[in-house]
């Protein structure tokens, strides 16, 4: 009897323990839903050489709104704010593993005052899966560099510097950027896939192919300058700011 029992005991302690198994090995359909949260008020923008980065903190100054929505904007004047959105995708038979579309991510590159900027967000990702059982959301960071902005003399954007004025957008989960010219808007498509207990992670990114005019998927951002070049840098940009302060109404917007 006692060998029976133990045997029916351990059956049900395998049983049990296979459970979480069984549900990461489900095939799953669906939808994904995103929001944005977490304003970041403090960070870097790139100097006019396309190189420096210039340390800012607007945490009493930055405009945004939209957190705890899917699309979300920031900088004044409104009228050439940035933005940027997330629209879930729908998906069917996916399997434990496999990459797949999660939705466009669509940011427009905005013309704003130094000052009123944010310099970052957290994307949630979540999946609304057809199947029993959760799957954990996917939680990564998203950080806005900014260029300040080349302008000719009736200050329109000067074409030369196309390149060097696009922003970076960059994930905590990949190492590739996104990258808007100033002025343009372009969209890329985000990459994940479920996997381990499950979860949903993300995996990559790749830009639309009618983007190209608009934006690139580029490969990191400008190293971020070591402490000894922070403090530096920092007694700049404060004197900078003094002095941007007006003059960042025309020429220095980013």
């Amino acid at each position: 009897m006692k060998t029976k029992t133990i045997l029916l005991l351990t059956t049900a302690i395998t049983a049990f323990s296979s459970f979480p198994d069984a549900r990461a090995n489900t095939i799953n359909s669906g939808s994904i839903s995103g929001i944005f949260s977490s304003p970041v008020l403090s960070g870097a923008v790139i100097d006019f050489d396309g190189k420096t980065l210039i340390p800012v903190d607007n945490t009493a100054t930055g405009v945004f709104t939209g957190f705890g929505t899917n699309a979300i904007n920031w900088g004044s004047p409104t009228n050439s704010n940035s933005t940027l959105t997330f629209t879930g995708k729908s998906f069917s038979d996916v399997a434990p593993g496999q990459v797949f579309d999660l939705g466009t991510i669509t940011y427009r590159n905005g013309n704003s005052f130094r000052e009123t900027l944010i310099f970052g967000a957290t994307l949630m990702l979540t999946v609304n899966s057809t199947q029993d059982g959760s799957i954990d959301a996917s939680v990564s960071s998203v950080d806005f560099l900014s260029t300040a902005n080349h302008l000719l003399p009736n200050g329109q954007l000067d074409p030369t510097f196309k390149l060097q004025d696009a922003d970076f957008l960059s994930f905590s989960a990949f190492p590739q950027t996104f990258n808007v010219f100033e002025g343009s808007t372009a969209s890329a498509e985000l990459f994940g896939m479920i996997v381990g207990d499950p979860q949903l992670v993300l995996t990559g990114i790749e830009l639309n192919p009618d983007q190209s005019n608009n934006g690139f998927i580029g490969h990191g951002v400008p190293p971020t300058p070591d402490s000894s070049d922070t403090l530096a840098l920092l007694g700049i940009a404060l004197a900078a700011l003094a002095v941007f302060g007006l003059s960042s109404r025309t020429a220095g917007t980013v």
